[in-house]
C-alpha cells in the first residue's frame, strides 16, 4: 500500500488561514461544545479526509476530554501534537489520523512556523475553556453550576448540574445578570427561592458572562434570616429608620437585630459590619422589603 503524506499538499499559507480561523471563532471561551466543534471543523478543512480529535487535558486528573472529534469512529493517530498555554502548561492535544478502514494515508501538519503558531492558537483557545473546569473541579456535589451569558443565556458546564433555578427567566438569572461582576472579579449573594430556601451563590466575571456556582449551606455566623435582611439593608447604606420602614418592623426591633449581628460577626462598629457584609458576600439579593418577609431557614444538624 503506497503511503502518502498528505503534509506535501499543504502550503504555509492554508495553515496560517486555519490559524486565524481558529482564532476568531467569535463564540467566545464559554460556549464549550460549539467553539470546539467549529475549531475541529477548521483542521479538517486544513487535512480533508483525516479524523482530528481535539482534547482538553483535566488539571486535576491530568487525564484528557474529548471536546470535539471529526468522526465518531474508530480511528488510528498519525500524529499528536502537545497543545500548551502561553505559559508553558500542558493543554490539551490535538490528534491527526486516519479512519478505520481508510486509505492508510499519512496525514499530518507540516512543520514550520505557520503549524506552531497554529497549535500555540489551538493551546490557547483550549486553555480558555479550563475556567469552569478550574472552577468546578472537587466542587461539593450538592453544587449546582452553570454559566449565564450577559443577555441571560444559560450555558451548561460539561459535568455540572445546573440545578433548578439557573434556568432561563428565573429570578436567579435575572439577579446575576444584574449583578454581573468585571472579568476576573468573584463576588458572593444569598438568593431566596420562591418556597423560602436560602441559597449562597458565587459569581465570577468571565469575558462573555459569568459562571455561578450555588448551594444551600446554612446561613452564615448563624444569623437568623431577618438578621440577614437587615444587615443587606444597612451594608446598603440604610439608616435604621430607612431599615424598619423597608422591613415594616419598629426602630427598636432593628436596633436589636444590628446589634446581634454585630456580636455573631465579631464586628465593633456598625461600619466594621457594613463592610464585613460587603467584602464576605453577607448580603440578599435582590434587597428585602418589597414583599413579606420568607419564613426563616430550618436549623441543620451540624
Amino acid at each position: 500500500m503506497t503511503t502518502l503524506d498528505a503534509s506535501r499538499a499543504i502550503d504555509e499559507g492554508q495553515v496560517w488561514r486555519t490559524a486565524v480561523a481558529v482564532g476568531q471563532i467569535g463564540l467566545g471561551p464559554y460556549d464549550l461544545p460549539e467553539a470546539a466543534r467549529r475549531a475541529v471543523v477548521a483542521i479538517d478543512e486544513l487535512l480533508p479526509g483525516a479524523v482530528s480529535v481535539l482534547s482538553q487535558r483535566d488539571p486535576v486528573a491530568f487525564t484528557d476530554d474529548v471536546l470535539a472529534a471529526s468522526a465518531t469512529s474508530t480511528f488510528t493517530p498519525n500524529q499528536s501534537y502537545l497543545l500548551r498555554s502561553l505559559d508553558g502548561r500542558l493543554t490539551g492535544h490535538l490528534l491527526v489520523g486516519d479512519a478505520e478502514g481508510s486509505s492508510g494515508r499519512n496525514q499530518q501538519l507540516p512543520s514550520g512556523e505557520a503549524t506552531d503558531e497554529l497549535l500555540a492558537v489551538l493551546g490557547g483557545f483550549v486553555d480558555w475553556m479550563h475556567g469552569p473546569l478550574w472552577v468546578t473541579t472537587g466542587r461539593p456535589e450538592d453544587e449546582h453550576t452553570a454559566i449565564v451569558s450577559d443577555t441571560g443565556v444559560v450555558l451548561h458546564v460539561p459535568g455540572r448540574d445546573p440545578g433548578p433555578h439557573l434556568t432561563e427567566g428565573s429570578t436567579l438569572v435575572q439577579t446575576i445578570v444584574f449583578e454581573r461582576p468585571a472579568i476576573h472579579v468573584v463576588s458572593g449573594l444569598w438568593w431566596i427561592d420562591p418556597t423560602g430556601g436560602w441559597h449562597r451563590a458565587v459569581l465570577r466575571g468571565g469575558p462573555v458572562g459569568t459562571l455561578v456556582t450555588t448551594r444551600q449551606p446554612p446561613l452564615p455566623y448563624q444569623l437568623t434570616g431577618r438578621e440577614m435582611e437587615v444587615l443587606t439593608l444597612v451594608a446598603a447604606g440604610l439608616t435604621n429608620a430607612q431599615v424598619a420602614r423597608q422591613l415594616f418592623i419598629s426602630d427598636s426591633t432593628v436596633a436589636k437585630h444590628v446589634e446581634r449581628a454585630m456580636r455573631k460577626t465579631d464586628s465593633p462598629s456598625r461600619a466594621v459590619l457594613s463592610v464585613r457584609a460587603a467584602l464576605e458576600g453577607l448580603t440578599l439579593r435582590p434587597l428585602p422589603g418589597s414583599k413579606p418577609s420568607p419564613p426563616e431557614p430550618k436549623t441543620r444538624a451540624r
